[in-house]
């Protein structure tokens, strides 16, 4: 679960967005070229897959399983973020088509 608490749901989102992409988006001044130019042939794609492939071994010694712990993060989230929207709905505060989808699925 995120640290603290927001007071509205911008302030939880913006800190979302810091969390998963960082300050800055594409959509920014200084971004580098597009993602296109970065795209893989399918030739290209089949050689990287390969040796990525031959660089993984095997791991046999027992690990910790640390999805579980990040979905349900993501699930308390989720939630935190459902509970400040229903807030909002109650207040009498618009809300985007997405935020509706949120709340009628969560």
């Amino acid at each position: 679960m995120m640290k603290g608490t927001a007071s509205t749901v911008i302030d939880l989102l913006s800190r979302l967005r810091v969390y998963f992409q960082g300050s800055t988006g594409p959509w920014e001044k200084g971004s580098e070229e597009p993602f296109r130019s970065g795209l893989y042939s399918s030739d290209q794609l089949n050689s990287h897959a390969k040796t990525i492939a031959s660089m993984h071994r095997l791991q046999t010694d027992p690990t910790s399983d640390h999805l579980l712990k990040r979905l349900a993060d993501n699930e308390d989230t989720l939630l935190e973020v459902r509970t400040l929207l229903v807030g909002n709905i109650k207040a009498g505060k618009a809300i985007s088509p997405g935020a509706e989808w949120l709340v009628d699925n969560f």
